[in-house]
Formats: structure tokens, sequence, C-alpha cells
């Protein structure tokens, strides 16, 4: 299981992908496209957050792939969260703690 060892994390990842922490983390939306964040005032997309934990690209996307995380991926994307969150825990995602506490 990817999430072995991180059920906070999965949980995070959930609120982040679907607003809900009970479900599955997504990387795609319904029709296949790459999931982006969405700007939490105005509701329109953004291109900083992407995938199943919301990476921030725009903090993230260099030293993910001197890593050799693609964050682009369901797996690369989960497994960059994993190393972030090994760092620095659930505060790069305390935008959405009031889903996940």
């Amino acid at each position: 299981d990817i999430w072995s060892g991180y059920p906070l994390l999965k949980k995070i990842c959930s609120c982040e992908s679907h607003g809900n922490n009970d479900k599955e983390p997504r990387q795609f939306n319904n029709d296949g496209t790459l999931l982006w964040g969405n700007d939490p005032k105005s509701g329109k997309p953004i291109k900083n957050d992407v995938g199943a934990c919301q990476i921030s690209t725009k903090y993230w996307l260099q030293k993910s792939q001197e890593l050799g995380y693609n964050i682009f991926t369901y797996g690369g994307n989960i497994n960059f969260s994993k190393w972030l969150y090994d760092r620095q825990g659930s505060s790069p995602w305390r935008a959405s703690y009031a889903c996940w506490k």
C-alpha cells in the first residue's frame, strides 16, 4: 500500500484532491486531465498546486525533480509528499486543516 505508515497524509491528500478526508486521493479529474488546484477565494483554477497531494510547483517542483520525483504522476506526487511530510509534517497543507484535523 502506497499509504502504509502515512494515515494522516492520506487524509490530507484526500482533502486536497477531493475536499473530503474519506476518499482515495486522486491525481486526475474524471475526464483524465491532470488535477490542478483552485483559488479558495474565487474558485478559479490555478496552475500552482498539482495532483493527489496538491504539491505547489512554485515552491517544490525544482526540489522534487532534484530528488527524482515526478509530481505529475500519482506515485511521484505521493512519494514526494511523503518526503515533504517527513521533514515538515502537515504544515505545507495547513490551508486544508479544517478538512483533515
